[in-house]
């Protein structure tokens, strides 16, 4: 069930030039099998779907006139502002409710695009979710999601973002609280891959779904990304990066979504901390450090900020 956004006075929020601001997480994906091709051309996918403490940053200030200003800082964005997925929800929630939102929405961008961790995905459900409040939650939870659905796949998840594991094209949800949310470095290479190529390439294949893990051990077992196979193909240097992360102290490593960033799991921060200063100096690839999220600390995302490492 999706938490109520905790911010201090609704009224405050509701006039002109105070801001509101939200942290977007990325996520990774320890479980990604693709099942079969559906006849709508979707595919059936079992995933686990764990946010991770990497974020975007939006701000809104709401304003009598004007519509929508876009602005965006911080790592490029690669498509127009209208193509831009923060701005399509803004005018999916527009068309929902048959309101003209008069904004000022800024975006400063740390997630990676182009890198399996659904940084755009994240940005368009923060908006959902702020706007909806803003506006005296006129739309349900079931009527967010749709919107969602329609946005993207992934969007649904990061409208309450907690440990989930995921079926049909990634929208049905079920919340897996005792997920392990362990410190993680994630890499991303110089290049980025594209989701649609990823897919066309793809070899579906019926599996049974693991089980939720119960330790880092168990999660480590279980890592699996179906699209590795194609991707390692094309990008071998994929390989090389997964090789580096076991090699300073990741108890395993996969590719998140269709990647090109790839994520290392540890037992404990130290380590953690430790591989990435290596990793800063012998690798070609941005390092993170971060670690996964549970549904508690998602929430300061929604009013106290971003909780530490």
């Amino acid at each position: 069930m999706m938490a109520e956004i905790g911010y201090r006075d609704k009224r405050e929020l509701l006039s002109p030039e105070s801001q509101v601001d939200i942290w977007s997480p990325a996520k990774i994906n320890p479980v990604l099998q693709i099942l079969r091709k559906r006849p709508d051309g979707f595919h059936d996918l079992f995933l686990h779907l764990v946010p991770i403490s990497l974020y975007d940053r939006l701000s809104f200030t709401p304003q009598t006139s004007g519509g929508v200003r876009f602005q965006s800082t911080g790592r490029p964005v690669m498509v127009e502002p209208e193509y831009n997925l923060a701005v399509r929800a803004v005018r999916a929630f527009e068309q929902a409710t048959q309101q003209t939102v008069h904004l000022k929405l800024h975006l400063e961008k740390h997630i990676p695009d182009g890198a399996g961790l659904g940084g755009g995905s994240s940005d368009a459900a923060a908006v959902l979710r702020v706007l909806n409040h803003l506006h005296g939650n006129r739309l349900s939870a079931s009527m967010l999601h749709m919107l969602a659905v329609g946005l993207g796949a992934d969007v649904p998840f990061f409208l309450d973002p907690q440990p989930c594991e995921a079926t049909g094209r990634g929208e049905a949800l079920c919340p897996l609280p005792d997920y392990p949310c362990l410190p993680l470095v994630v890499l991303k290479p110089p290049f980025s891959s594209s989701t649609a190529e990823a897919y066309d390439n793809c070899q579906p294949l019926e599996e049974s779904p693991p089980h939720p893990p119960d330790s880092p051990q168990a999660l480590e077992a279980m890592l699996c990304n179906r699209f590795e196979l194609t991707l390692r193909n094309r990008f071998p240097e994929l390989e090389v990066l997964k090789s580096k992360l076991r090699s300073v102290g990741a108890i395993g490593a996969s590719v998140s979504g269709s990647g090109s960033a790839v994520f290392g799991i540890f037992e404990d921060v130290d380590t953690r901390d430790d591989a990435a200063t290596q990793l800063h100096q012998t690798v070609d690839a941005e390092v993170f450090s971060c670690r996964m999220l549970t549904g508690p600390d998602a929430q300061h995302l929604f009013d106290s900020g971003p909780s530490g490492e």
